[in-house]
């Protein structure tokens, strides 16, 4: 065969899970499933209704012990680690 094969009909360019791309004992996740375990209510409770939306607290204080872990722990450092590049 001379040529990859490619599908136009393909729906996803990456795969649909990000295990998938890096692995079940990736950092992100233990810190993921470490978060699930707490009690964030007091967090949830002092949202009000009138407030715009605004992100879930649970993936807040993952993405803060995420960067932490990896030694960012400035939210000026961290934000342009998050563009696309």
């Amino acid at each position: 065969m001379r040529f990859l094969p490619y599908n136009p009909e393909q729906v996803y360019l990456l795969p649909p899970s990000v295990k998938d791309v890096l692995g079940e004992d990736h950092l992100c996740f233990f810190i993921h499933r470490l978060v699930e375990k707490l009690d964030l209510r007091g967090l949830d409770a002092d949202y009000q209704e009138e407030r715009r939306t605004a992100y879930a607290p649970a993936m807040m204080v993952k993405l803060w012990l995420y960067a932490y872990a990896l030694g960012v722990t400035s939210s000026r450092r961290l934000e342009p680690r998050s563009e696309p590049s």
